[in-house]
């Protein structure tokens, strides 16, 4: 809006943020992965690790249909496929945004509903569409995915970006403060109600969609509508926003990026040694994880 933008500017922002953790964390596994792993699981993990660096890694474990074999949980670096959708929307986004700016202001907005709805029915629906007339099956089913919309691959995932990207473009709109304002004595009440809504929806998806659910589907819609509400009605007068402005909750959001880099490794390499584990043994391990967050929050 105020033609001052710098591709450079962004891109530092966001290797400064990512980058020197996430090559920290790859670092780490180097050693454990050359003396636990097996040749075959070795090579792998070189493999997923180049892709990891290049930031297609959500493709390569995609096409080896690793997130469904029993074998993950033994794979070092499997969780990093979400990384790689984020980096691949940090490349592009930008570029697109800019250009829609370019040709006109207005459509922005728009465009990002357009993308939205798009790619939310890809991913309830594209395994109903053909190559040939007349492109959809007659029979069609209420959740059809192809290859392209699983779970790993960023077609059937684009719309929960773009509802963040709305979320932003929104809360930063004359029209959004304007009608916020006009609540006037009833603004903290709304305030609250709306906050606790999003908060409900994204409690009742922990503990009630499980992996019978399809997804990315129409269920994906709960924990993103709910945080979609958290980020546009949760301020400073709410419950909520007081709750999770507690310190030790804000301490685990600070170190949450390193917490996930490092609990995938950690929970892996600990199943190729040969120690009992039990459900106690994962708990003995998250104190470790969070220090080990921590550190490499603070000085890396």
């Amino acid at each position: 809006k105020n033609s001052n933008f710098k591709f450079r500017n962004f891109y530092i922002k966001r290797i400064k943020r990512i980058l020197p953790a996430l090559f920290s964390s790859l670092i780490f596994t180097i050693p454990f992965a050359y003396l636990l792993l097996p040749p075959k699981e070795l090579y792998l993990y070189l493999s997923s690790f180049q892709s990891t660096l290049l930031f297609y890694s959500n493709i390569f474990f995609q096409n080896l249909d690793f997130y469904n074999s029993p074998s993950s949980k033994f794979f070092p670096l499997l969780h990093m496929w979400s990384l790689s959708i984020e980096e691949q929307f940090y490349i592009l986004y930008p570029l697109f945004l800019v250009l829609l700016f370019k040709i006109n202001k207005k459509i922005v907005s728009t465009s990002l509903w357009v993308i939205f709805f798009l790619s939310l029915l890809f991913a309830q629906w594209s395994g109903n569409l053909n190559h040939t007339f007349p492109f959809i099956d007659e029979d069609l089913l209420f959740y059809s995915k192809s290859f392209m919309s699983t779970f790993m691959m960023p077609f059937g995932r684009i719309w929960e970006l773009a509802l963040g990207a709305i979320c932003a473009i929104t809360m930063n709109s004359n029209s959004y403060s304007v009608k916020i304002n006009l609540l006037k004595k009833n603004k903290v009440l709304f305030l609250n109600i709306i906050s606790l809504i999003g908060l409900f929806l994204i409690c009742f998806s922990f503990f009630y969609l499980s992996k019978n659910f399809p997804y990315p589907s129409f269920y994906s819609l709960i924990p993103t509508i709910g945080t979609a509400l958290l980020i546009l009605f949760c301020n400073k007068n709410t419950i909520v926003q007081k709750i999770l402005s507690l310190k030790f909750l804000v301490f685990i959001g600070l170190i949450s990026y390193s917490a996930y880099l490092f609990h995938y490794p950690i929970f892996s390499f600990i199943k190729y040694t040969n120690i009992n584990i039990n459900n106690n043994t994962y708990l003995y391990l998250i104190p470790i994880i969070l220090f080990i967050s921590f550190l490499n929050w603070k000085f890396i």
